[in-house]
């Protein structure tokens, strides 16, 4: 049997880029936020929001967790995340990811049953660390970090137990290959929503 997992959707930036709010956006009929719950629905036993605005997600119907680290960007996400969980084991997705392949989230969460801190994906571009699994007992580590000023999510990763799939095992799960694709210019919805509308690969 699963162990037991808490989801959390990244959801705290600020869309500068995109000249909107992008969680709202919509990719194959369904905003980007909600893409990304119901991801985790399917596979979480509790799913979290990680945000600074509950009130602009209070229509969700989901608990919304705020930053308890000032100014430390993705790593605050994963910081409240991980203290707000319920369960040891947390699955991470962003939400302007809308691609993330089934298959590469059961990789990663084989992995995460050898009892590793951290599990997550990279390319040939780096590690890609808000695709993952972290267990609560990073937070000392990410703490320790942040108070060091040291706020790149990567940064803490030599204080735990983490496991980085190669470029090459993490392809061989991520099919069709758009796992790590990031909605972050109006141009990039608009490719985005072409792959979803027609199943382009």
């Amino acid at each position: 049997m699963a162990e037991a997992t808490t989801g959390v959707v990244l959801a705290g930036g600020q869309s500068r880029r995109m000249g909107t709010d992008k969680r709202f956006l919509e990719v194959d009929g369904l905003p980007l936020i909600e893409r990304a719950l119901d991801l985790l629905d399917a596979r979480c036993a509790e799913v979290l929001v990680s945000a600074n605005d509950p009130e602009r997600l209070a229509h969700l119907g989901r608990r919304v967790v705020p930053d308890l680290l000032e100014g430390a960007g993705p790593l605050a996400g994963l910081h409240a995340g991980l203290k707000a969980a319920s369960n040891d084991l947390v699955l991470f997705l962003p939400v302007d990811a809308p691609h993330v392949a089934p298959a590469l989230l059961d990789r990663l969460e084989e992995e995460a049953s050898g009892g590793f801190d951290v599990v997550c994906g990279s390319t040939r571009k780096g590690v890609e660390p808000l695709v993952g699994y972290y267990r609560r007992r990073c937070l000392p580590a990410i703490e320790a970090a942040a108070t060091e000023g040291r706020f790149k999510v990567t940064d803490f990763f030599p204080r735990v137990r983490a496991r980085v799939l190669t470029p090459a095992e993490t392809a061989a799960a991520d099919r069709p290959g758009h796992s790590y694709t990031n909605l972050n210019r109006p141009a990039d919805l608009g490719a985005s929503r072409f792959r979803a509308g027609n199943g382009v690969e």
